[in-house]
């Protein structure tokens, strides 16, 4: 298998269809001049013939008429699916149907966040309406914005943060990225990441657990206060040295004193971090 085509299984959908494929017994032909069309899908030849692979909305632009093909995908979108067609210039090839599965810890990792006083959960995906808001109910989130391609996602992002000022962004594919970077704070999850995504993102979670972004939040503030705790010691042993110094200029063994007891208190109480 080629490498150009290797690039493309990384998108989830694709590792399931190509995972479905192999445990049917088939086989992958090679994809030549290979192009992923950002949003939307991919177009390759495949034994000198051009063929495009994505979204029913590709389809669309693409101009491929088939009524039947269109009354099927969207009576499949209303109910919640992910849609897959493969055309070329002619006609439509085939059709695949992917229903998504929200992880078990998907809904409690939102409440979570909730109780830690994040004031507003939005969803931004690509997929078609329907599936997207199947989803976005069964996870709790506030908003859900579908059918978004990477530029629509950035306006999206420019438009929260209008709103509500600081914005973190979490993602982990190619799409995500522009979005990340307007973002205040870009999260990316490294473990099913795609390069562009942790390149952009000021923040990689080396796994794909979702649970991580509560526990983030929280080691953050902590990490906050532990801060302020070591600028007010520090500057406290400065102030009680001096003052113990009855306003006279404190001895050399006085200020050694002061600036390594300051080091020590910063860094153990830093060190308290690691426990968490």
């Amino acid at each position: 298998m080629p490498q150009r085509w290797r690039l493309i299984s990384a998108h989830p959908l694709a590792r399931a269809i190509l995972q479905k494929a192999a445990s049917l017994g088939l086989t992958t032909p090679p994809a030549e001049q290979f192009t992923a069309l950002q949003g939307r899908g991919a177009e390759a030849v495949i034994h000198g013939k051009r063929f495009w692979i994505g979204s029913h909305r590709l389809m669309e632009d693409l101009g491929v008429k088939d009524a039947a093909f269109h009354a099927l995908a969207t009576r499949l979108e209303d109910a919640g699916h992910s849609l897959v067609a493969i055309s070329t210039e002619e006609h439509i090839c085939g059709l695949i149907s992917v229903a998504d599965s929200v992880r078990a810890v998907a809904a409690e990792a939102v409440r979570t966040l909730k109780r830690l006083g994040i004031a507003m959960i939005v969803m931004l995906t690509g997929d078609n309406q329907g599936t997207a808001q199947a989803v976005g109910t069964l996870l709790g989130v506030d908003q859900v914005h579908a059918e978004l391609l990477s530029a629509d996602k950035v306006t999206a992002i420019e438009a929260l943060r209008h709103t509500y000022g600081e914005i973190a962004m979490v993602g982990d594919g190619v799409n995500d990225a522009p979005a990340m970077a307007a973002a205040t704070l870009g999260i990316a999850m490294g473990a099913i990441g795609t390069a562009a995504a942790m390149e952009t993102a000021d923040i990689t979670l080396m796994s794909d657990d979702l649970t991580r972004l509560a526990w983030l939040v929280g080691h953050a503030r902590r990490t906050l206060r532990v801060i302020q705790q070591n600028i007010v010691c520090a500057l406290g042993l400065e102030i009680a040295v001096y003052r113990a110094g009855g306003h006279r200029v404190a001895t050399l063994w006085m200020a050694i004193a002061a600036d390594m007891g300051a080091s020590l208190l910063v860094m153990f109480n830093g060190l308290r971090l690691m426990k968490q």
